[in-house]
């Protein structure tokens, strides 16, 4: 379109300089055709044609004049359309670029909406299982607790059962010694005779049945009534 458009403005222009000369020699002919014809001069052959030449001179001067003013309109928009296309070439460059990283400006939010959906779906399993983690924790917390308080109970029963224990092995070692001087004073009544008792004779015996007999691996002396039982 630039061409066309520089093409026709030139013809316009040379079709209105090239028009000018025409009209101004027919407005001319028509002023000399309402006055009267004057009588011309004699003059000679070589001053007649100085007229023309001039005339001539001064329509070639215009005819250039108007040519170069033609040529720097021309240029003048010449340059001035380069320019324009140049610079609308850099927009469109420009904007085809920007359409280019909107489009993957697009697609990059689109891939990042659906990474945040995945994590998101992730953080709310994740959550999931730190509350049923956090459920089994604190039942494991009550179970041991329950088993501290058995423990203590355990251990209170056992510090009681440990008393308790200490006291029946005093109690057997006072019945102990209670039976043990019981079977030494009943021995020297039922294995000794008064004559042994005087002579201080020495008495064999034993336990059979829950029973003091007089014959055994232990011995009593009838005079001082001391036996070997432990």
């Amino acid at each position: 379109m630039g061409y066309n458009y520089k093409s026709g403005f030139l013809k316009n222009i040379m079709k209105r300089f090239s028009s000018s000369p025409k009209k101004e020699s027919a407005k001319e002919s028509s002023k000399d055709g309402d006055e009267e014809p004057k009588p011309e001069p004699l003059q000679a052959p070589h001053k007649r044609s100085a007229p023309k030449a001039s005339a001539q001179g001064n329509q070639n001067m215009k005819l250039l004049g108007g040519l170069a003013i033609v040529l720097v309109i021309v240029l003048f928009f010449s340059f001035s359309m380069t320019g324009f296309v140049t610079y609308q070439g850099s927009l469109e460059d420009e904007l085809n670029e920007t359409k280019t990283n909107l489009s993957l400006a697009s697609d990059q939010l689109v891939a990042c909406s659906s990474n945040l959906l995945e994590k998101d779906s992730d953080y709310q399993s994740c959550l999931s299982g730190l509350d049923s983690t956090k459920s089994f924790l604190e039942s494991c917390q009550d179970t041991v607790q329950t088993r501290d308080d058995s423990i203590s109970s355990l251990n209170s029963d056992i510090a009681s059962c440990n008393s308790e224990k200490e006291n029946l092995g005093n109690e057997i070692s006072t019945v102990k010694s209670s039976y043990n001087e019981l079977v030494k004073n009943t021995v020297r009544d039922l294995c000794c005779t008064f004559s042994d008792a005087n002579s201080g004779a020495e008495k064999s015996w034993g336990i059979s049945s829950n029973s003091i007999v007089c014959t055994g691996p232990y011995t009593v002396n009838c005079g001082s009534g001391s036996t070997s039982f432990p």
